[in-house]
């Protein structure tokens, strides 16, 4: 069984801790590199730099890191930043509306399903972003995402703020039915 931590290197980054029930993992960013520490001894280091994704990924006795490259189209680069990949990338807005309505969480108290998908729209309909929620209030997991060549970086930024603003606080939600789904107009 393997475990995956991720973070980026930042200005801030300076140590981060990591404690499970029977042994302690830590990592640190230092001087350029970063170094990864099982019960006090160093078992692997690599060189990184400013906001380098990185993957410390233990799997038994074995530790790695992998440095996630960013992507080169500033759009994608964008929704990257915030936990959404390129496999995750849909060709077509009602593709990815579609996929969302899909999405189900139980309820086992109550015996039901519903909804899990909550995707979110920008005026123009031209970005669209799913999450995957498992309750009121939560932010939920990145699921999806759709943007057209004419989309903007700035505009991607807006539309992931206000759909997190939406999921966490409750602000300003409007929705929109588009097929059998309902979307957040945001």
């Amino acid at each position: 069984m393997s475990r995956i931590h991720r973070f980026d290197v930042s200005e801030n980054t300076k140590k981060m801790t990591l404690e499970g029930e029977d042994e302690r993992l830590k990592w640190r960013v230092f001087n350029g590199r970063v170094e990864v520490f099982w019960k006090g001894r160093m078992v692997t280091s690599k060189s990184v730099k400013l906001e380098d994704r990185i993957c410390i990924i233990v799997q038994g006795a074995k530790t790695r890191i992998q440095v996630e490259k960013p992507p080169s189209e500033l759009v994608a680069k964008e929704v990257w930043k915030n936990g959404f990949y390129k496999s995750k990338r849909f060709d077509t807005f009602e593709g990815l509306v579609e996929a969302a309505g899909k999405l189900r969480r139980k309820d086992r108290t109550l015996g039901c399903s519903y909804s899990a998908g909550k995707v979110f729209i920008n005026q123009e309909k031209n970005i669209a972003v799913a999450y995957r929620c498992f309750g009121e209030k939560q932010r939920g997991i990145p699921y999806g995402w759709y943007a057209s060549p004419e989309a903007l970086p700035e505009e991607v930024r807006r539309i992931i703020e206000r759909a997190c603003n939406v999921m966490v606080y409750g602000e300003n939600e409007e929705y929109v039915a588009v097929g059998k789904v309902s979307c957040l107009k945001v």
